[in-house]
C-alpha cells in the first residue's frame, strides 16, 4: 500500500514535469504570431529563425516568472511565519541569502542546499522545549503555497480584466501558470531530494513528535546561525528516543546535529558512529542527507585512519562531484574537498584551504564557519605521511 502511494506521488510529479516541458515546446507556436511585432521579425523573415527567437523569448519569460514565484513563495513563508509569532533568521533565494547576525543586523552571503530553490528559516516563538508541542506550524509551512496561489489569482484576474500589450499579457499568463505549478509542486505531499511543504504539514504534521523535532531543528539552526556552538547548546536538544525512525528526515537531521556536535569536540570516533547509523539506512535516507552524510564521513574516516577501500565505499564519483560543486559556497563542503585533495588524492591543497577561509569569512552561517576554520587548522597540523589514505 505504501509503495502504491509512492508510485502515485511520483506519477503526479512526472505529470507536472511533463506539463511544464510540454508547455515550453508548444508555447512558441501559440505566441509567435503575437510576439512578431515585439521582435520586429519583418527584419528576419524566415521560419526557423523566427521560431527560435520566439522559443527563446518564451523560455526567458518563463524563467523570470519562475524566479519571481520562488521569491513570492519564500516571502509567503516569511509573512505567515511572522504572523504566527516566529522570529526572522534567514531568507534565501537560489544561493543568495539574507540573515540576521548575532548583533541583530541583517547581512548578506551565499549558501546553497541541494534540491531547494530557496528557503526561509525562522525561529520558533517559544524558548522552552516543553512548549514545542504547541508550536504553530501550518501557516508557516503552507505560507509559500498560499502566496503562490494568491499571486497566480492576481495575475489571472489582471489578464482577464485589463487591456495590455502582448509582452505584459504573456508575462502575466506565465506568472499565473508558474504560480499554479509551484503551488502544486509544494502543496502535494512529496518526499523527493528533500520533503516538500505539503509533506511536512500534512504527513509529518499528524505526528505530535514532529512538532518537537520541528522546534528543535529551527531552534538549533537559529542558535548555530548566530555563532553558538552545538556543544554549548542544551544536551536535551540532541536526545533521541530508542525507537526513533531515522529514515524520517526530522530524526535524521537531529542525528546530523549530534555528529557535528562530536566533530566540534574532535571526537571523531563518536562522530563516525552517528554518521554510519545514517549512511547504513541506504535508500531509506533522502538523497540530500545521504550526500551530506557521506561528505562528513570523510573527515572522520581520515582522522580515524580508515583504509582506502572503506573510504571509497561511500566516497563515490557522485559524492566527490557534489563536494566539489558545493565547495564554492558551503564551508562544510569546502572542508570536505580540502580533505579529499590533501589526504586521499595526496595533492597540494593550499588553494582548497584558502577557499575554506574565504567562505568562512563571508558565510552567514557563523557556527558552521567557526567550526570549519577550527577543523581546518587541526587538519593542517596533521602529517600527511601519517594520515594519507592508502
Amino acid at each position: 500500500m505504501k509503495k502504491s502511494k509512492t508510485n502515485i506521488k511520483q506519477s503526479l510529479m512526472g505529470l507536472l514535469i511533463g506539463l511544464i516541458f510540454g508547455g515550453i515546446l508548444i508555447l512558441p507556436g501559440i505566441v509567435c504570431p503575437q510576439l512578431k511585432v515585439f521582435f520586429k521579425t519583418e527584419m528576419v523573415e524566415g521560419g526557423f529563425l523566427n521560431f527560435m527567437l520566439c522559443w527563446l523569448a518564451a523560455i526567458a519569460i518563463m524563467g523570470v516568472a519562475f524566479y519571481l514565484q520562488i521569491i513570492i513563495h519564500e516571502a509567503g513563508h516569511l509573512v505567515f511565519g511572522l504572523l504566527s509569532g516566529y522570529k526572522f533568521v534567514s531568507f534565501r533565494v537560489g544561493s543568495f541569502m539574507i540573515m540576521r547576525s548575532d548583533n541583530g543586523r541583517l547581512k548578506c552571503g551565499y549558501f546553497s542546499v541541494m534540491g531547494t530553490a530557496g528557503q526561509c528559516l525562522l525561529e520558533p516563538p517559544t524558548d522552552n522545549i516543553e512548549d514545542a508541542y504547541h508550536t504553530p506550524y501550518k501557516l508557516y509551512g503552507m505560507g509559500g503555497v498560499i502566496a503562490n496561489i494568491v499571486a497566480a489569482i492576481i495575475a489571472i484576474v489582471m489578464v482577464v480584466t485589463l487591456e495590455m500589450g502582448v509582452l505584459p499579457l504573456f508575462s502575466l499568463i506565465m506568472l499565473g501558470a508558474t504560480g499554479i505549478v509551484m503551488a502544486l509542486m509544494n502543496g502535494i505531499p512529496l518526499k523527493m531530494s528533500v520533503p516538500n511543504d505539503g509533506y511536512d504539514v500534512f504527513v509529518l504534521g499528524d505526528d505530535k513528535e514532529f512538532l518537537r523535532l520541528l522546534w528543535l531543528q529551527l531552534k538549533i539552526n537559529a542558535q548555530h546561525s548566530r555563532g553558538v556552538k552545538l556543544a554549548d547548546m542544551p544536551e536535551e536538544w540532541f536526545a533521541l528516543p530508542d525507537d526513533a525512525d531515522l529514515s524520517n528526515p526530522m530524526y535524521a537531521a537531529i542525528v546530523g546535529f549530534r555528529a557535528s556536535r562530536f566533530e566540534e569536540k574532535f571526537d571523531f570516533e563518536n562522530e563516525w558512529k552517528e554518521l554510519k547509523r545514517l549512511y547504513d539506512l541506504g535508500a531509506q535516507l533522502i538523497p540530500l542527507y545521504r550526500m551530506e552524510t557521506a561528505c562528513d564521513m570523510l573527515v572522520a574516516a581520515v582522522a580515524l585512519r580508515l583504509g582506502r577501500e572503506q573510504i571509497m565505499s561511500f566516497m563515490t564519483e557522485e559524492v566527490i562531484r557534489y563536494a566539489k560543486i558545493y565547495s564554492n559556497n558551503m564551508v562544510s563542503r569546502a572542508v570536505t574537498y580540502y580533505v579529499w585533495q590533501r589526504f586521499v588524492e595526496q595533492k597540494p591543497a593550499d588553494k582548497e584551504a584558502a577557499q575554506v577561509r574565504k567562505i568562512a569569512e563571508k558565510s552567514p552561517m557563523r557556527g558552521s564557519a567557526t567550526n570549519a576554520v577550527a577543523l581546518l587548522e587541526w587538519l593542517e597540523s596533521l602529517d600527511v605521511s601519517e594520515y594519507a589514505v592508502n
